[in-house]
């Protein structure tokens, strides 16, 4: 699967209070917590082996592109954006020596 391929677009459907729903736009501005916080919501991840298996062949170079891709402001500001994503990841989901969960 190529990157093109595997980016899924910026927006996401949402319930409102009154039972409708409506869209949200991820811009380019978000910083990398917020689009992991989404992906997982989506994909529902919540461990290391549901990562692993989201990520397939690809390894983490899938999720780092994703990353990229979603929120490319606060990936450039970063000298190691890689160890940003993986700190995050790592506190989150469960199955990491770091983990919160």
């Amino acid at each position: 699967m190529t990157h093109a391929n595997s980016v899924a677009s910026r927006t996401t459907v949402t319930a409102t209070r009154g039972g409708g729903t409506h869209k949200r736009w991820l811009d380019e501005t978000c910083k990398i917590k917020t689009v992991l916080n989404w992906l997982f919501a989506q994909e529902n991840i919540s461990s290391k082996d549901q990562l692993d298996h989201w990520c397939g062949d690809e390894k983490r170079a899938k999720l780092y592109n994703y990353v990229k891709y979603m929120a490319p402001e606060h990936w450039n500001k970063l000298k190691v954006p890689e160890s940003s994503v993986r700190f995050n990841y790592e506190m989150v989901l469960t199955g990491f020596n770091i983990s919160r969960v």
